[in-house]
């Protein structure tokens, strides 16, 4: 798993979590824990180090890992607890019938359920309290979440607040990532002046440090080029996405324009260069790991039906939406005023995010230059 917090500061707050996850509770057999903080603080690597636990899986009969995310499905989110909880929900979208498969699967089992991103607290009250309650004594939800009025209404029984890294611990993380081996890091150590201004630049962030030692990794241990990316405009740019650092913009900046695309457009077909004997896939696998490489990507090992899955934080992809508003179009939920609006627009690439898609998508095929839809 890629870290992004460093030393004993993340195995700390790791096993005080852990401790907290496994000590018993008589009162409630289901009990709530959550992890709060701002966007990109690393709230979801310290959620993996405890799911990753050796207690935690020694502890716990299942295990589960949900992505709630802003924009979430009610029938989504339980059909992926019934296949976290080693369930089959056979296609099945009716709430009214995932509800008791979840409670089936779950009632008098032992089980921690981490729920990732969460922005609205009546996932618990109306959604998800009744079918987990039938969980065995010492079972526990974990919740991570930008909003501690969130936390306080799910009544959690403890809450982890994260903190921005200081000075030292933000070189050494932006040391391992802007370093290809250990006899790099070590080197990097006459770099360590400049390295502390960046760190500085990026406030104590975890995502905006890792994503500039992408950057810095591109260059080398080369003076002159940490210095470049120092003295970048980039870092100021305004008019970006609420809780969007300047160190994002400046790592999109970096990229080659084939993985601007990519990062753009989620690699579709029509972006990936074909170079070459070198397959399209072939091509499109190097862009996915470079995005991983610089931190654009990170990995989510918690899905069982995928091979290989990722996942993009939520900060970067808001940054994604900013940057493509000219030729793209991000919609979520719109409504029936705002549709002729969209028709009259000159789009390439559609992205959307709504319950009800097929009179939008209605809508949009009367745009001779929409050449993409992602739903």
């Amino acid at each position: 798993m890629e870290s992004d917090m460093v030393g004993e500061r993340l195995e700390e707050d790791a096993k005080a979590l852990v401790e907290q996850l496994t000590k018993q509770d008589p009162s409630k057999n289901v009990v709530v824990l959550a992890i709060v903080g701002i966007g990109g603080i690393g709230k979801t690597t310290l959620a993996q180090k405890v799911f990753n636990d050796g207690k935690i899986k020694a502890s716990f009969r299942t295990t589960i890992w949900v992505c709630v995310s802003q924009e979430f499905s009610e029938t989504d989110l339980l059909r992926n607890i019934v296949k976290g909880a080693g369930g089959s929900h056979g296609g099945e979208q009716s709430r009214s019938l995932l509800e008791p498969l979840v409670e089936g699967l779950l009632r008098g089992n032992k089980f921690l359920l981490v729920l990732d991103d969460v922005w609205d607290a009546r996932i618990w009250d109306d959604l998800l309290r009744n079918p987990l309650q039938g969980g065995a004594a010492g079972s526990r939800v974990l919740v991570t979440t930008r909003n501690a009025g969130i936390a306080r209404q799910m009544k959690a029984v403890h809450v982890h607040e994260m903190k921005l890294l200081p000075p030292e611990d933000g070189w050494s993380l932006l040391c391992k990532k802007a370093t290809m081996n250990a006899e790099e890091e070590r080197d990097a150590q006459d770099l360590k002046d400049t390295g502390m201004k960046i760190v500085e630049k990026c406030g104590g962030l975890p995502l905006a440090i890792k994503t500039i030692g992408g950057v810095l990794c591109t260059r080398g241990l080369n003076r002159s080029a940490w210095e470049e990316v120092l003295r970048s405009a980039a870092w100021s740019r305004t008019g970006l996405p609420e809780g969007v650092h300047g160190a994002l913009y400046l790592s999109y900046q970096d990229l080659p324009s084939h993985l601007k695309q990519c990062f753009l457009y989620c690699a579709s077909e029509r972006f990936v260069e074909v170079r070459g004997d070198v397959t399209l896939e072939e091509t499109g696998d190097q862009y996915y790991r470079e995005l991983l490489h610089r931190s654009l990507l990170r990995s989510q090992p918690f899905r069982a039906d995928y091979k290989n899955y990722s996942k993009m934080h939520n900060l970067l992809r808001s940054l994604g939406h900013f940057l493509s508003r000219d030729e793209s179009l991000f919609i979520s939920d719109v409504q029936n005023e705002e549709r002729s609006a969209v028709v009259q627009m000159k789009l390439r690439q559609l992205s959307i995010v709504a319950n009800e898609t097929m009179d939008i998508v209605s809508s949009i095929n009367q745009h001779e230059s929409v050449e993409g839809i992602r739903g």
